[in-house]
């Protein structure tokens, strides 16, 4: 099996893990006002290790397929200094929510107050945050383009999904349940492009 194919679907059934488990095994109802007693669930650690595996996964799985599926351009290659950024960017992220969230939520609690914590309402974590989702959606939308090439149908579907949950972010209240259906779409174009070869 092609690395591709492998990784595509390791990183499309983790992130669908991830995000169900989230919703099941997380008392998510908690989440406003503080991300403290959500954190101190006990399965925190357990369910955010399978998005650190999506991501890897992810990150291999576009490496593994740029080569393949993009031309040779100034294009493409701010395209992929942009998503590379990205991954790192994510993958810092997650590791923060992982490693250090917990500790803050045993020491320091009211640092992860979504209104008044220090996390939500530092201006260079709020920028950085907003800068890695706009450079992972902006640069996934070439991305899922590009697959449409390949993958026709599972490609507008990744681009779909992808697009959902990044906007997701700032869906306010219904975030959620867009975010829901942005992740299982294009896990699902990750898992179907797993089971497929590059015609």
């Amino acid at each position: 099996m092609p690395p591709y194919r492998l990784s595509s679907f390791i990183a499309g059934a983790c992130y669908l893990i991830f995000w169900y488990s989230y919703l099941i095994f997380l008392p998510v109802s908690q989440i406003i006002p503080n991300y403290a007693g959500v954190v101190n669930s006990g399965c925190w650690f357990f369910v955010n290790v399978f998005q650190i595996f999506a991501i890897i996964a992810f990150v291999q799985f576009y490496f593994a397929i740029k080569n393949v599926i993009f031309e040779k351009t100034i294009l493409a290659t701010i395209v992929n200094l942009m998503q590379l950024i990205g991954f790192f960017c994510f993958m810092g992220i997650a590791f923060s929510e992982n490693f250090v969230w917990p500790i803050a939520a045993k020491v320091l609690p009211d640092m992860l107050n979504v209104n008044t914590g220090a996390i939500f309402t530092n201006k260079g974590l709020m920028g950085f945050n907003i800068v890695s989702v706009l450079l992972f959606m902006t640069s996934n939308i070439y991305f899922g383009l590009k697959l449409r090439k390949y993958f026709p149908v599972m490609g507008v579907v990744f681009l779909a999904g992808m697009t959902l949950f990044c906007l997701g972010f700032a869906s306010g209240s219904v975030r959620y349940a867009v975010q829901t259906v942005g992740l299982t779409v294009f896990s699902l174009a990750f898992i179907s492009i797993g089971l497929k070869k590059i015609p």
